[in-house]
């Protein structure tokens, strides 16, 4: 139920962020933006949290939750590569301005996507971990400020929370530095989409392999090693574009965005499957079942973390120019 009711708020909300008002004054279409993106936030939220603790009860195998964290992990790639390339070709006028008019429009159509893949996402899941839930009067009532501190307390959760912002805080950096490198230094505007699906791609060249990564190495030790690699990808994404001429630079940025995007996607691949190993040791160490709350805790970080990298980059950006 939640997650049905937070689906059709993604979608009207989702629409109502980019509403045309091309002729209103500039605080009203602020009022306009921020309003409609707390409102469509929250219903993300709605909507996310039992999404993401639904992993924990689909299975209670390692390789089984690996590979549904796998596959999430791909949905979301193809879910963001789509519009990462098309959208830059329908929304972006002849002289590189953008079209607000288009932009709600695609807005609109994608939250119409999105609704009808959480319908189908509802009837077509089966929970298999069955949870004991005794419901009387004796029963102590659930204490959310308890259930916070126990997250703190579940050093499993911190620390797939803590590696999770860190991935967000790289891949949405890095996700705002592209955009505008395309648009300001290489000049090609157009093709940032296009650039975004190349660092997205070799996720799916991970996919087969997940399970046995984990199997053999185990998933912590398998993130670690994607994001050791994602972080020299970052470096020569940093360093290397202003080495030579910009035709050069770019075929070294194209080949550090690629090094980033495999230690990314192995990374991302099994760090939705560390989460629900969190929620199970939550069960063990305090005795009571809180996914709700340690997932959504998880995703408001998350979430943080999303809102903060761009606005590093941007403010980097406008520092140097």
């Amino acid at each position: 139920q939640y997650i049905f009711i937070g689906s059709c708020g993604l979608l009207v909300a989702g629409a109502a962020v980019f509403l045309p008002f091309p002729n209103a004054p500039t605080w009203a279409k602020f009022i306009i933006f921020i309003a409609g993106y707390v409102v469509w936030d929250a219903f993300y939220t709605v909507a996310n949290v039992p999404y993401g603790s639904l992993l924990s009860l689909i299975s209670k195998e390692p390789a089984d939750r690996a590979s549904l964290s796998a596959w999430r992990s791909i949905g979301s790639m193809i879910g963001n590569m789509v519009p990462m390339v098309i959208l830059p070709f329908l929304v972006y006028n002849d002289d590189g301005s953008l079209n607000g008019t288009m932009v709600f429009v695609a807005a609109l159509v994608m939250g119409v996507l999105g609704f009808l893949c959480f319908q189908y996402m509802i009837k077509n899941t089966e929970v298999r971990v069955d949870t004991e839930i005794n419901v009387n009067e004796d029963q102590p009532k659930f204490n959310v400020f308890k259930a916070m501190g126990n997250f703190i307390k579940n050093r499993p959760a911190v620390g797939a929370t803590v590696a999770a912002m860190g991935m967000f805080l790289g891949m949405q950096s890095a996700t705002t530095a592209n955009t505008i490198m395309f648009a300001t230094y290489f000049n090609k505007a157009s093709m940032s989409g296009i650039v975004q699906m190349i660092g997205f791609l070799p996720m799916v060249l991970f996919l087969p392999f997940i399970k046995k990564l984990v199997n053999k190495y185990g998933k912590k030790e398998a993130s670690v090693a994607g994001t050791a690699l994602s972080v020299v990808g970052g470096i020569i994404m940093m360093i290397f574009p202003t080495i030579g001429n910009r035709d050069y630079a770019l075929l070294v940025y194209l080949a550090g965005l690629i090094a980033f995007g495999i230690g990314m996607g192995v990374y991302t691949c099994v760090s939705w499957a560390m989460m629900a190993d969190a929620i199970d040791y939550n069960e063990w160490k305090f005795g009571t079942r809180e996914e709700g709350t340690v997932y959504s805790l998880h995703s408001f970080f998350r979430k943080l973390a999303q809102g903060i990298g761009p606005s590093i980059v941007l403010l980097i950006m406008g520092v140097l120019g």
